[in-house]
Formats: C-alpha cells, structure tokens, sequence
C-alpha cells in the first residue's frame, strides 16, 4: 500500500507530504505513519452467530437493584451461557455471551464516505503573546450557526475564558469574549443549541457553575448567571461534559453525576448519581444526546437515559478494564470516545493487550479498537481491532461523525520512553472502515503538549484546533481544516 502522510508544523515551517491512494488494506507497516491498517472485513473466528443479542431490558435486575443484566459486565446471568467480562470474540466466550470463538461478518466499506485532506496549510488563531493557558483537556472547538466557537483559558492580563468566533478557514470574525475566573483551575464544557453556543464553567474552589449564552457573534444572550444545583446537592461537585438534546442540557460530573437543566440554566429534574455501584470505574468521559434521551459513557460501560434520566438500557462494550495485560485508552475524562451516526453510537479506543492472545502489535503499545451500539446500548458491532500499535500514550482522543463520516483524532506515541508524539486524524463510515489514512496533523518536532486539541464536524469536512507550546506561557493556538478530496 502507498500510504499518504502529511505533516502540519508552525506556520512557518513548509507543508510536506508525499502522495498515495486511498486503499486501506495493508500487508505491512506504514513507512511513514508506522502503523498497520489490518483488513476491514476481518473475521474473529469460526462459530454460530445467534438470532439476537443480549438485551439488557429483557434479563433479570443486578443484586442492588438498579443495573439491569447485560452480557460482558463479568457475571453469568439466566441466559448467558458464559460472562468473561467483555464483548470480544475469540477468546472462548464470544460477544452475546456464548460459549465458542464467535463469529460476524463485519460490513463492507462504504464508498459514499470520502477521503479526505487537508484544505490549507493551519493557521495560527491565537498568538503566544495572548497567554494561552490550555490545561489538559480544555481547548473546545464547537460548530453551529455556520461558525465555530473556540473556547480556551488565557492567563494575562488575568485569568479568563476566552471565545474566539471563526468562519470555516479559520479566521476570527468576532471576540473575543470573556469570563474572568478564579486562580484555581476552572473546568467548562461548550454545546451548541441550534441557536446559541452555551458556555458552562465550573469553579473548583467554589464548586459554582455558571452559564453563558452566546450568539454567533460572540455576543451574550443573557447575562452570566449562576445555574442552581440539582437537589438533592447544594453546590456541583464537577464538570465533565456537556450536551444539549431534548430541549434540555444534560449537565455530567465526573462520578456519573448527572443533571438537567434548561437553556436558562434552571434545575429540570433531580441528580442521578451512579458512580457507587460501577465496579470502581466511575469516571465518567462523555454525555451524549440521543434522539429520545441521552448516554453516558466511561472505559467500560455505557448507559441509556430518557429526557427525565430513568435509565433505560445499559451496555459493556469495552474489554474489562481489570483483566490481565488489558489497559483501555481513551484519553483523560470529558473526552469524546463515542461518534453519534444516524443509526446508533460508534465507540472508539485503544487497547493495551501486553503479550496477549489478542495482541498482534508490539509489546505495551495500543492497538486501535471499535465497538458499535443502537441508541439502546445493544451492542451491533462487536469489538473490532481497525489499527495495530496506534499509540503508548493515554494523552488525548476525539471522535465525531458529520457529513465527510467519522472523524478520529488522537495522540501518537510509538516511542517507548514517551519522548515524541504525533497528532493523527483518520476517518471511518459508520461502521468503522476506515476510509482516510493516518494524517499527520501535527509531527513529533512541535507536538508539545499533544493531547491539547480538539476535533469537530461542519458542514462539508472537518476542523482541528490545536495548542503548540514553546515554553511557560507560550501557547500557539492554531486551526486546520480537512475536506473530502478533489
């Protein structure tokens, strides 16, 4: 396979690449990307496939109550023949909890979604001389309104969060706007309504959250107020992740600590909180809005709400975190793992097998995996390895789907002292075939900080922003953007 690689650098440093084509089933390892792509219609093994899958609505209740029995959570319900913990194929017990190595008959690519490319070289939209201050995983891009809203920290003249309004190139076209906060850390989570970009921003000393409301002109619909929090708290304890669906904001905290609220801010429901009885693995990376409802996600389950935040179906897609040589990556909490397609949710990861059966990468390095469910959390698309050796590092991951299909963005490191990184961008259909190579968004001489970035879907294609440091106080904020090719 002639792979395509192209490098995105500071803007002073010359665009490169060298062309390709765009299959995508490899026999060896990229020169350029150093990655393997494996075959799209790879088979996990000999076996029946059974008429349905397990349904979480129709087994029996967990011991507390609550959770409903569903296959891959680590315990043997009426129905299951076998339980291991996950959902995977061949490895005795297969995806619907059978015993044998499985079998599905992944679909074939589709040639609708296109390849794309980088539509210009990035350009900068925030100097070093503005003092950016991006922590972690605090740089949002967010598309509405034929705009983005980039929202980001700036440290001088004071602390502030800062919206920049950009047309489709990148430009700035209004702002910025801005909210001074405390010294400590803030956190904030953007969504677009359909109207207006909603900026929540949560305090850390004060455990206080405020709304703003923003046109696409960077200009305030109300005034910052203080949003009310749900009863039975008194003060939020964390922001994680944010979205806007059924007429309402789903506001989410690291602990599965979930809330309602209007677009004024205003309480709709009480708090649900879930993170006591996950098995220990409460963080929670992302709030996600259903047609009907909303789902929350961490490294190992998913769960479906109605508006009113009665649970509704629940899910273990991911292999257990716990077991043996297993360590799921999928970048810090608030990070987007899961793509919304127009039939159900496409979840992404990688995965650390160490010398495992399932490990056809080398030693300590994830491979890039994909599971599908229905907007009910039935898994459709078992557990399927798309990439070999994607990265070390647990530094950083977006996924979003949009008209040009998928879009994955994440942070590579290949070296094994952790001393270089990449940023990549790759595209997929809705069913995790991948239809655009490893892009080399930015290469291993100014990634700095790689998991600063942010991905996001318009109308037509993609867009990156991403942060390059050259020292304390030096951040470059930058803007690229990728089209379906020519």
């Amino acid at each position: 396979m002639s792979a395509r690689s192209l490098a995105w650098l500071l803007p002073s440093i010359a665009l490169s690449g060298c062309p390709g084509g765009t299959s995508l089933a490899s026999d060896g390892a990229d020169s350029d990307a150093d990655v393997d792509i494996l075959e799209v219609a790879e088979d996990d093994g000999a076996g029946e496939v059974a008429d349905e899958a397990t349904e979480a609505e129709d087994a029996t209740p967990r011991e507390d109550g609550f959770f409903p029995a569903v296959c891959g959570d680590g315990i043997l319900d009426p129905g299951e023949e076998c339980d291991d913990g996950d959902r995977m194929n061949g490895d005795g017990c297969d995806w619907e909890c059978r015993i044998g190595d499985g079998s599905f008959d992944y679909p074939e690519p589709d040639p609708s979604v296109p390849v794309v490319t980088p539509a210009a070289p990035p350009v900068e939209v925030v100097a070093a001389s503005e003092a950016v201050a991006v922590r972690d995983d605090d740089l949002e891009l967010i598309w509405g309104g034929g705009r983005y809203a980039l929202v980001y920290g700036a440290e001088l003249p004071y602390p502030s969060l800062r919206v920049r309004i950009l047309d489709k190139e990148g430009n700035t076209v209004a702002g910025p706007w801005e909210q001074p906060v405390a010294w400590s850390v803030p956190r904030h989570a953007t969504a677009w309504t359909g109207s207006e970009f909603a900026v929540f921003i949560w305090e850390s000393e004060s455990r206080t959250m405020t709304l703003a409301r923003l046109d696409t002109n960077a200009a305030p619909v109300a005034p910052v107020a203080e949003v009310e929090a749900p009863s039975p708290a008194t003060e939020w304890a964390d922001l994680m992740s944010v979205v806007w669906g059924n007429d309402r904001f789903l506001v989410a905290g690291t602990y599965w600590d979930l809330a309602t609220v209007s677009a004024a801010g205003a309480p709709i429901g009480p708090r649900v909180t879930l993170g006591g009885m996950l098995d220990g693995t409460n963080a929670m990376t992302q709030a996600i809005a259903l047609p009907d409802g909303f789902a929350v996600t961490n490294v190992r389950r998913l769960a479906v709400f109605d508006p009113d935040l009665n649970l509704t179906g629940w899910s273990g897609v991911i292999p257990d975190i716990y077991a043996a040589g297993s360590s799921p990556l999928t970048g810090g909490g608030g990070d987007d793992t899961v793509a919304t397609t127009d039939d159900g949710l496409l979840y992404w990861w990688v995965a650390n097998f160490d010398g495992g059966g399932l490990d056809e990468g080398s030693p300590d390095v994830g491979d890039l995996w994909a599971a599908k469910t229905d907007f009910a959390g039935t898994v459709v698309l078992p557990p399927r390895r798309i990439m070999v050796d994607a990265t070390r590092a647990n530094d950083g991951f977006r996924t979003v789907a949009g008209p040009a299909g998928v879009g994955v963005a994440l942070n590579h490191v290949a070296d094994p002292d952790y001393a270089g990184c990449e940023i990549w961008l790759l595209t997929s259909d809705r069913w995790a075939n991948l239809r655009t190579e490893p892009i080399i968004v930015v290469d291993a001489d100014h990634c700095g900080r790689a998991y600063r970035f942010a991905l996001a879907a318009d109308d037509t294609g993609f867009a990156m922003a991403f942060a390059s440091s050259s020292g304390p106080g030096a951040d470059v904020l930058q803007f690229g953007r990728f089209d379906p090719a020519p």
